[in-house]
């Protein structure tokens, strides 16, 4: 249960999947828990990133143990080949069915599927990509909207000379606007869930979402009111803040993280503080996105792009007042625009 988007830029040599974090448990005497704690995207190897969907037991089996049968330290090519040949043998079991969507550099970023109730392992030709259990609601948003939200995106860089690793950042804010928003609960029906994340890559390396601050706004009783969060990707930990309410969640991958898994530490809590610990070390963010919780005031959107000292909110989620009264009058036409559509 799940929703990823992938997206490949060839012209840049360039492609990102994006995931959500909620997982569904299906427990034996029929219970059924979502919670957001899932991390499904990841490296498995130098050259290949992947995101995960369907039956997430199975599908992480697959990742270990096809990740503990290599060698880091061979080429790409040759890593691609024992993944080729891995799947088309009998060492792993399908469970209820998952796909993975790997990033693979070879030497320039190309989509690969693996479907595992076919054992099909195809290269993808589509420049957007989306599995899992949120497609039926979001595939018209995404898909449909593509060119409009490529060509704002595009746009924005141009204007702000940023490079096209922040790409992702636009889409992780907009896809985290509706399942943290009005949207909300209808997406916690289909499996889909909390903070939008990513991961990227290039003709020359992977990375996991850069240190971003996402701020949700809305206006009551003619004043802002917001949450913000902010979320890293380190070595194998997304760690996810609640600025507003200063609340701290830390999640681990087991197939980044398989020297914990196997000794029982992936989710010792002296290991999660230190990852946090070390995601404070790194500069508060990258890109600061501006979006809203209530459709009403859709269409408003404002990005803060810095890679120095300068930042547009601090570490308790207030807001510089110059940027705040921007919110707010951006809002107000927002409004007034959706009013007349």
């Amino acid at each position: 249960m799940t929703y990823i988007v992938g997206i490949r830029k060839p012209e840049h040599n360039f492609l990102t999947i994006i995931s959500d974090i909620m997982v569904t448990k299906i427990y034996s005497d029929g219970r059924i828990y979502k919670e957001n704690t899932a991390l499904k995207t990841g490296r498995l190897f130098d050259g290949c990133i992947y995101g995960l969907s369907g039956d997430a037991n199975y599908g992480i089996k697959f990742l270990v143990s096809f990740k503990k049968s290599i060698n880091f330290k061979n080429t790409i090519n040759n890593n691609f080949n024992k993944l080729r040949d891995y799947i088309s043998s009998s060492q792993w079991d399908s469970g209820e069915g998952f796909k993975v969507l790997f990033g693979i550099r070879n030497p320039i970023p190309e989509f690969y599927l693996l479907d595992s109730t076919t054992r099909e392992f195809r290269l993808l030709e589509d420049s957007v990509y989306t599995m899992g259990s949120g497609k039926r609601l979001l595939d018209e948003i995404v898909l449909s909207g593509y060119n409009y939200s490529n060509s704002y995106i595009m746009n924005e860089l141009n204007q702000k000379n940023a490079p096209i690793v922040y790409y992702p950042c636009f889409l992780s804010l907009w896809l985290s606007e509706l399942a943290l928003g009005f949207e909300e609960k209808q997406l916690e029906e289909v499996g889909v869930g909390g903070i939008f994340h990513y991961i990227y890559q290039t003709e020359t390396k992977e990375n996991s979402s850069m240190p971003l601050v996402f701020v949700l706004s809305k206006i009551e009783n003619d004043k802002l009111v917001q949450n913000s969060y902010r979320i890293s990707l380190l070595n194998g930990y997304l760690i996810i803040e609640n600025l507003t309410i200063n609340s701290v969640s830390v999640f681990s991958s087991e197939v980044e993280r398989q020297d914990l898994s196997e000794k029982g530490f992936l989710d010792n809590e002296e290991i999660l503080t230190e990852a946090h610990k070390r995601s404070r070390e790194l500069p508060m963010y990258y890109f600061c996105g501006f979006a809203t919780h209530d459709p009403s005031y859709r269409g408003f959107y404002t990005g803060h792009f810095s890679s120095n000292d300068t930042k547009v909110i601090d570490w308790n989620g207030n807001v510089r007042s110059d940027f705040q009264d921007k919110i707010y009058k951006n809002l107000k036409v927002a409004k007034e625009m959706n009013k007349n559509a």
